[in-house]
């Protein structure tokens, strides 16, 4: 038997673009990772992702930062500081994705077309297409 959803009082369309934010993984895509060497470490910046961040925050997109670190919150200020040091300023850490996020760059993830779950790489066409193929 399945429960009826009680209405939490918000209407269906509340979505608010907003809100809306891009999610930034530190270890492998903004920083390079030199394997775990305890919280305290962050590997030297990638910078064309430093670049990246810095121009969608200058065009007014709200990014975060997306780290499986923040499991541990003694590792927030670390990463804070790391990030001012670049001249990030104070961004949000986080490892909860939500419906505002509107894209995720991470060294981990694959790009996959939306219900159908067949890589998608815009950028490598052909790679995209072999890919369906061998995965």
């Amino acid at each position: 038997m399945t429960k009826k959803k009680e209405n939490s009082g918000k209407k269906k369309n509340d979505y608010d673009p907003k809100k809306e934010w891009i999610g930034v993984d530190l270890d492998g895509t903004l920083a390079k990772d030199d394997g775990w060497q305890g919280i305290e470490h962050i590997g030297e910046p990638v910078d064309a992702m430093v670049k990246r961040v810095k121009r969608w925050r200058n065009a007014g997109k709200n990014v975060k930062i997306f780290t499986a670190r923040v499991d541990d919150p003694d590792s927030i200020p670390y990463i804070k500081a790391w990030l001012t040091g670049l001249g990030l300023g104070d961004m949000e850490i986080t490892n909860v994705k939500d419906r505002y996020m509107k894209e995720l760059w991470d060294d981990r993830a694959k790009g996959v077309k939306k219900n159908q779950g067949v890589v998608e790489n815009t950028a490598f066409p052909l790679w995209s297409a072999i890919s369906n193929e061998i995965d």
